[in-house]
């Protein structure tokens, strides 16, 4: 259901962060299909070192420990950067609309140009589309996508960093 919502804005050839990423096959999933290379980050150590064992042989997968509101890429590295319920968790806890406000101005830096930020959350666009738009950045925010019943709902957002218009 995941890949059918978000594949017509999937490029093959093209690199991916994962933001949160825990012991999730979605990275592996992800290079398997559309991408060359996809760089996972978590703050835990447990589940990185878990994961760099699971996937050692996986040269374009690469695990690192890094907490997504200080990401430690320079700036246009990524074509994509996904949130699978990073969001949702960070929310629960203190200081978490801090955190993600960081987090979005960090992960639009490290976007190129045209790059996109695929979220996919349990919180409907009342909730998740106020806080991400907060931070001002200049990105074009796709109509949102829910799939399921209210109550019981993922909700995609796909937010495009817009290129700059030379003169």
């Amino acid at each position: 259901v995941v890949e059918k919502t978000i594949q017509n804005h999937l490029k093959e050839n093209s690199n991916a962060l994962v933001i949160g990423c825990g012991n999730s096959p979605m990275s592996h999933e992800m290079n398997e299909k559309y991408f060359n290379e996809v760089v996972s980050i978590d703050i835990s150590p447990n589940v990185i070192q878990e994961m760099q064992e699971k996937y050692k042989d996986k040269k374009e997968l690469k695990w690192i420990l890094m907490d997504c509101s200080e990401l430690d890429f320079p700036d246009k590295t990524f074509d994509y950067v996904f949130d699978k319920g990073t969001f949702d968790a960070i929310s629960c806890g203190v200081e978490g609309d801090t955190i993600i406000d960081k987090s979005i101005k960090e992960i639009y830096r490290v976007l190129k140009p045209g790059g996109k930020f695929i979220v996919i959350t349990y919180s409907p666009p009342s909730l998740r589309l106020t806080s991400m738009r907060k931070t001002k950045n200049d990105f074009f925010y796709h109509p949102p996508k829910m799939i399921g019943k209210f109550g019981n709902a993922h909700f995609f957002y796909i937010l495009e960093k817009v290129v700059p218009k030379t003169e």
